[in-house]
């Protein structure tokens, strides 16, 4: 949810890309479903995003390359 500017929310797998604007203006939200690979731009100053997730942050949850993200998949 973006609170303050803007930002490119980028989201994809092997097969896909697509690129979200976010801006506060809009004042709009985005879902990205489990098993996406997601990336921010940010596009102006001092932007703020606010993240709303069902899970405590671990930092060994997350996968830290789109590769790695591949090889993920590839064991599903």
């Amino acid at each position: 949810i973006p609170i303050h500017g803007k930002a490119i929310l980028i989201i994809k797998t092997p097969k896909i890309k697509k690129k979200i604007i976010l801006s506060s203006l809009l004042k709009t939200a985005t879902l990205v479903p489990p098993q996406y690979w997601c990336g921010v731009k940010f596009i102006s100053k001092n932007p703020i995003l606010m993240v709303i997730c069902d899970k405590y942050y671990d930092f060994n949850d997350y996968l830290e390359s789109f590769d790695d993200y591949k090889k993920y998949l590839k064991k599903l």
